[in-house]
């Protein structure tokens, strides 16, 4: 939900009148759900999702997230997301609440990607730590936002299986030993045409 809201919206209203338009849609969610924060809550929103459709990758999985979720695209939706939480001054309103949500949802989101990024420029001394503050801060935000169903299960058993463990043991690496090899985004490739 909090990376898919907009979509998942559009389907529920679709479903039940297929003439609706998916812009008519969200012109009318903007200003409902986020109230003053409307504009940068917007643009925050369509920046993620012109992320997904103009990240040129095909690996899936957060092997490609670097391409898509890019220095720039993260800079921009901070920006949205820091201009939404000005704009809602009653920490008690819905708009503030529903802005904050967004906001430390996308906090882990950064840090995340930090780690995604040190991996691949073999920075991995730190990364076990920066992957343990995750950790914590997502159960946090699971413990906090469990009425909601925000924050999936799925996500902690996935990162550990996938990338938790690595983390771990290229943090164990880099501090034990000299790493002589570079990283491996670094590696250059080509074809043994002649088998040598």
């Amino acid at each position: 939900w909090e990376s898919m809201m907009p979509g998942f919206y559009i389907s529920t209203r679709v479903t039940f009148d297929p003439k609706e338009k998916p812009d008519d849609i969200l012109n009318e969610l903007w200003p409902r759900f986020y109230g003053r924060a409307a504009e940068p809550m917007r643009r925050y929103w369509l920046g993620i999702d012109r992320a997904w459709i103009d990240g040129k990758e095909y690996s899936g999985c957060a092997f490609g997230y670097l391409r898509i979720f890019t220095p720039a695209v993260m800079a921009e939706a901070r920006k949205s997301i820091d201009e939404a939480l000005s704009l809602c001054p009653d920490k008690a309103a819905a708009e503030y609440v529903r802005v904050r949500l967004i906001d430390e949802s996308f906090r882990a989101f950064e840090l995340f990607m930090k780690m995604r990024r040190d991996w691949a420029d073999g920075k991995l001394e730190g990364i076990a730590k920066d992957y343990e503050a995750w950790v914590a801060a997502i159960r946090d935000l699971r413990t906090r936002y469990e009425k909601q169903f925000v924050m999936g299960g799925l996500t902690l058993d996935y990162v550990e299986g996938s990338y938790g463990k690595a983390y771990k043991d290229g943090s164990r690496a880099a501090r034990d030993w000299t790493l002589l090899a570079p990283t491996m985004l670094k590696w250059k490739f080509c074809p043994d045409k002649e088998k040598k």
